[in-house]
């Protein structure tokens, strides 16, 4: 099933202004506006009833899985439509921006629980660049709450008159395991340095 086409959309009327204006947009904005118009779309990923029309061959070179759902042979391939569970419509859009050209790394700044939130679905989509920068902003403005949620999702901390309780028990291992699960790659230093 084709993706449903939105006429006038404000996004269509920027793709196409970029596109009359040859060789005056960059790549990056005819990217960005391709992200918000259905025009030229060729599948879809649904995430709790919400549609994204996607094209094929912007996410599959983001990622293996987009790339093995979309090519090989599997139910997604042939019906050209990928549904994503255990995801918020919020995470995935940001997920998509990111793979459109956009920077996400201010949006990821603003609230650490949605970091973590975007870490874990870049991360189950094999988005490695998107996993180390949500990992990296994640860490850095972590809080114990989203930390113990994140590594140790059966083992939620109460809290309880204003308290954390057996909070000292986790905060150690939690440390740990950010250390340990620090950014480290070069793809996410050459995005460091030039980003900032």
């Amino acid at each position: 099933m084709p993706p449903r086409k939105v006429a006038g959309s404000e996004a269509e009327a920027k793709l196409q202004v970029a596109q009359k204006e040859e060789g005056s947009a960059r790549p990056r904005d005819l990217l960005a506006a391709l992200r918000n118009a259905d025009q030229y779309s060729d599948a879809l990923i649904v995430v709790e009833d919400h549609e994204f029309p996607i094209h094929r061959a912007i996410v599959a070179r983001l990622s293996k899985f987009f790339s093995n759902a979309f090519s090989r042979g599997f139910a997604e391939s042939k019906n050209r439509k990928l549904v994503v569970g255990e995801a918020s419509v919020k995470a995935m859009s940001t997920v998509l921006d990111f793979a459109y050209g956009m920077d996400v790394a201010s949006v990821l700044r603003q609230d650490s629980d949605f970091a973590f939130e975007v870490w874990e679905l870049a991360h189950r989509l094999q988005i490695t660049l998107l996993t180390e920068i949500a990992a990296a902003t994640a860490v850095e403005y972590a809080t114990v709450k989203n930390s113990v949620r994140t590594f140790y999702p059966g083992k939620y901390v109460r809290l309880q008159a204003g308290k954390w309780e057996n909070v000292s028990v986790y905060c150690e291992t939690v440390q740990k395991t950010f250390l340990s699960n620090a950014p480290t790659s070069a793809s996410f230093r050459l995005w460091r340095s030039g980003n900032g």
